[in-house]
């Protein structure tokens, strides 16, 4: 009896044994790794294109030499506002630490600024009007370019930054002043030359793919003060007028950014 009931049991034990290990042989296997996707950076060298707008003001300081009582016209005073398309290209490097993100950008535009700007009357040195006078002036900005510093913050993958260094330009300004209908009372002047200034502002950027980026971003610009001389078309009288030329304005652009993966440190990524 004792031996019918050992055997009942092994016979029992063997056939569980045969169904656990069919159950485990049958087990789905586990599923397949997927690497996390890499974290977003700012990290790296970019490059892009831009388009936008801008306007200028030029404030215009006119004094006749050698003196307003020897000249017999007293100092007049222009502003034109210049307005126009610009358009180009920017490169630059960024390293972000956490939140904060710091670079250098350099970038080169076209510019269409461009505005002729005239009044009638001039006055002489007892304050009359003089007959005939006129002022014409222009002034031109053909292109420009910058050499920034940049510090933000990341939000996501947002980026809002504020930026500011040198900026230098072509900048034509002339002339033309008219003490009366001869051409011994008109003078003429003209400056064309690459100037410096300086440049601040801002922007927000934001990297819609891990290498292509957006931004929209506005600046102030103040190209300092330039002064040239206007000489009489006749020689006679020998005199000459002194001009000082302020110009300063702002941008506005929109531009796109492609980063590149040289020398870019991987982003750091979970281990599991």
């Amino acid at each position: 009896m004792f031996r019918r009931i050992l055997l009942a049991t092994a016979s029992a034990l063997g056939l569980a044994s045969a169904a656990a290990a069919a159950d485990f042989g049958m087990r789905a296997p586990p599923p397949a790794y997927l690497m996390p996707s890499p974290a977003f950076t700012w990290t790296g060298i970019y490059g892009g294109v831009n388009i936008g707008g801008a306007i200028g003001t030029t404030n215009l300081t006119s004094a006749p030499l050698p003196t307003p009582v020897f000249f017999g016209a007293l100092p007049f005073e222009q502003t034109l506002t210049t307005s126009g398309v610009i358009g180009g290209g920017q490169i630059g490097y960024n390293y972000q630490t956490g939140p904060l993100v710091f670079g250098i950008e350099t970038d080169f535009q076209g510019s269409s600024l461009s505005q002729t700007s005239g009044f009638q009357g001039l006055f002489n040195n007892t304050g009359a009007l003089i007959p005939g006078s006129n002022v014409t002036a222009k002034q031109s900005l053909d292109w420009f370019g910058t050499v920034r510093g940049r510090a933000g913050i990341t939000l996501n993958r947002f980026l809002v930054y504020a930026s500011g260094g040198l900026i230098y330009g072509d900048i034509s300004t002339s002339l033309l002043s008219a003490f009366g209908p001869s051409l011994a009372t008109t003078y003429t002047g003209t400056t064309s030359n690459v100037r410096p200034g300086w440049i601040v502002g801002g922007g927000i950027a934001y990297g819609f793919t891990p290498n292509w980026s957006l931004r929209a971003e506005g600046f102030y610009f103040n190209f300092g003060n330039q002064n040239f001389v206007s000489l009489p078309i006749a020689l006679n009288p020998p005199f000459s007028i002194a001009t000082r030329a302020n110009f300063s304005g702002a941008i506005g652009r929109v531009g796109l950014d492609y980063k590149f993966n040289w020398w870019t440190p991987p982003p750091v990524v979970s281990k599991y």
